[in-house]
């Protein structure tokens, strides 16, 4: 068989177009993926689903079996209450930490529920080192909740400080 020379550059055209066309997944969009990933287990309260996408022993967090549990009962409280069916808002920020993990924030609610003193929940991923955990699973968590007021102690009357 002969290959003539404009053959050639039609075999080369397509070779080139096929790979072009296979991009690989820029760290954003794997975080993004891993992130909904996240959202998903929370939403299911599916512990198993939430474990496997930590990247780390759990150790190395700080957490334990029982902790990621309760961490994960909180969240899917959350979730249900604020989230339902509406997509929360996820910002991929530039803050890398003093270990090189990236932040993601997932913001949960923002509003003013006085009945439950809450005026901001954010949970927070850590993504990498992408050299040591790779960015199809999160490095840490961290939930932030922001009360409306903080609750104080009320002193017995006989403890208050005079005012004259």
């Amino acid at each position: 068989m002969i290959i003539t020379l404009s053959n050639r550059l039609t075999l080369l055209l397509i070779v080139l177009s096929v790979s072009l066309g296979c991009k690989t997944q820029s760290n954003e969009s794997i975080m993004k993926k891993t992130t909904s990933k996240v959202l998903d287990a929370i939403r299911d309260g599916d512990i198993n689903k939430f474990k496997n996408l930590i990247g780390v022993e759990l150790e190395v967090i700080g957490k334990d079996e029982e902790f990621v549990q309760t961490d994960l009962d909180e969240f899917h409280l959350y979730y249900n209450r604020y989230i339902k069916v509406m997509k929360p808002n996820v910002l991929l920020t530039n803050e890398i930490d003093h270990l090189g993990s990236r932040k993601v924030i997932i913001q949960m609610y923002k509003g003013s529920d006085i009945e439950n003193n809450i005026a901001e929940i954010i949970l927070e991923l850590f993504f990498g080192p992408p050299n040591m955990v790779p960015l199809n699973k999160i490095s840490d968590y961290g939930l932030v909740v922001k009360t409306i007021k903080e609750r104080g102690i009320s002193l017995p009357p006989n403890m208050r400080p005079n005012r004259q």
